[in-house]
C-alpha cells in the first residue's frame, strides 16, 4: 500500500461506533441520539466529525484508500474495484439506512470524496506512472470522477446489493479507455 496510509486505530474504533450508531438517515437522528448509542460525548463526535452529514462520506474516503487508491500502485482496476467493492458491503446496513433520504448524490459524491478522488488518481497517474496530465487525460479523470461518485452514491442509497462483483464490473465497464489503460498493471 502506499506510504500515505497510516491508521489511528483508536480513531477510527470511535468513529465506527458513531458509524453504527447511525440506525435511521441522518436527516432523523441527532447528534445526541448518536452519541448516547455510540457511548461518547458531543466534544469526542466533534473531534472526528464536524457534522453527522460527513460521516457517509468519510467511510467512503476511508474505504477507498485501502482499494481505489491503490489501483494502478499496486493493485489491478479488477482487484481494487472488486476488493473495494467487497469492503463497502460490509457496511451495506449503515450506507443504506444513513442514505436513505436526505443525503444527495452531489453531496455525498462532492467534496471531500470526489476532490480526493481526483487528486489520488492524478497523483498516480504522475508520481507512480509517469504519465503526462494533457487536457484530455483531466477531462477523463475529472469525467470518470464525476460519474464513478453519482454511481457509488446511488449504489449505497440501493442498499449495496451483495452483489459486490457485478458492481465491480459495471464499475470497470465505466472507466474511459484512456484512464484504464493509463493505470493498468503490467
Amino acid at each position: 500500500m502506499s506510504d500515505e496510509v497510516s491508521v489511528d486505530f483508536r480513531s477510527v474504533e470511535i468513529e465506527m461506533r458513531i458509524l453504527h450508531a447511525i440506525d435511521r438517515p441522518i436527516q432523523r437522528i441527532s447528534v445526541d441520539e448518536i452519541c448516547k448509542r455510540a457511548g461518547i460525548s458531543r466534544q469526542t463526535f466533534y473531534r472526528h466529525f464536524k457534522s453527522k452529514e460527513v460521516v457517509p462520506a468519510w467511510y467512503s474516503a476511508w474505504c477507498e484508500q485501502f482499494y481505489l487508491d491503490e489501483i494502478g500502485r499496486t493493485l489491478s482496476w479488477e482487484i481494487g474495484y472488486g476488493q473495494h467493492m467487497r469492503l463497502m458491503c460490509k457496511e451495506a446496513t449503515f450506507l443504506s439506512t444513513a442514505l436513505h433520504e436526505g443525503i444527495e448524490p452531489p453531496y455525498f459524491g462532492g467534496y471531500p470524496v470526489s476532490v480526493r478522488r481526483k487528486r489520488v488518481l492524478l497523483d498516480t497517474l504522475r508520481d507512480y506512472r509517469h504519465v503526462a496530465i494533457t487536457d484530455d487525460m483531466l477531462f477523463c479523470v475529472e469525467a470518470f470522477v464525476h460519474i464513478e461518485t453519482e454511481v457509488f452514491a446511488r449504489w449505497c442509497k440501493e442498499g449495496l446489493t451483495r452483489e459486490s462483483s457485478l458492481y465491480a464490473r459495471r464499475m470497470l465497464s465505466i472507466v474511459p479507455p484512456m484512464l484504464y489503460a493509463a493505470l493498468q498493471l503490467p
